[in-house]
């Protein structure tokens, strides 16, 4: 299974569930990375919750602090 718009990520393994949602391996098609893919569930505070996170790690690879 491929997730994405454009499938750019192929399903290798699930990783858990939590409240928000369910976390799945998934390996990059077009660098050919692993990354992990969270999958959050259709309801609206968890999306904006969802949201708030995604900003989160995105400042901090801004900042080199994740990869």
């Amino acid at each position: 299974m491929c997730l994405g718009s454009d499938n750019r990520y192929e399903v290798v393994s699930h990783l858990g569930d939590g409240t928000f949602g369910r976390a799945l391996k998934c390996r990059d098609k077009k660098t050919g990375d692993d990354v992990a893919v969270k999958i959050v569930r259709a309801v609206s505070r968890y999306a904006e919750s969802a949201k708030i996170e995604a900003n989160i790690l995105r400042d901090l690879k801004s900042k080199g602090g994740c990869s």
